[in-house]
């Protein structure tokens, strides 16, 4: 419906740029051990994911993906003098019709959709880093 029957501006951010929000272990455990309250239950939410990936045999590795930090950069993030979200890149195309198997199909003629290439991940992580300092010194 969204594709092929509305009018709705899409903005789509591909797995693979969702795969460059990685933050990695070090970083983790640095921001849990200088930060704040919120950087030490981030640590423990991540390290609870671990301990269930090796329960399975796994290892998630040195890095994790931070969930929809994506849409935060390039829907809250965006510049003061032109609300865009201008330090992230995207390109410009057509938007594809959605067949009924669920792959796309080229439509020349679509309304033009946003598809994101990379993200600002050095001001998302910045910002949350500074958020997390900032809310550990409003609460007593």
């Amino acid at each position: 419906m969204v594709f092929n029957e509305s009018d709705i501006s899409i903005w789509q951010i591909p797995r693979n740029v969702y795969r460059q929000t990685l933050y990695s272990n070090a970083e983790l455990r640095q921001l849990a051990r200088e930060s704040t309250r919120l950087g030490a239950f981030l640590k423990q939410a991540l390290d609870g994911v671990a301990s269930a990936v090796a329960k399975m045999g796994g290892n998630i590795g040195e890095t994790y993906v931070l969930g929809d930090t994506p849409l935060v950069t390039v829907t809250a993030l965006q510049s003061s003098f032109e609300p865009d979200p201008s330090s992230s890149l995207y390109i410009v195309r057509p938007t594809p019709l959605i067949d009924d198997e669920g792959g796309y199909t080229a439509n020349e003629n679509g309304r033009p959709m946003r598809v994101y290439t990379s993200v600002d991940n050095r001001m998302s992580f910045q910002d949350m880093k500074l958020k997390f300092v900032e809310h550990d010194k409003a609460i007593p």
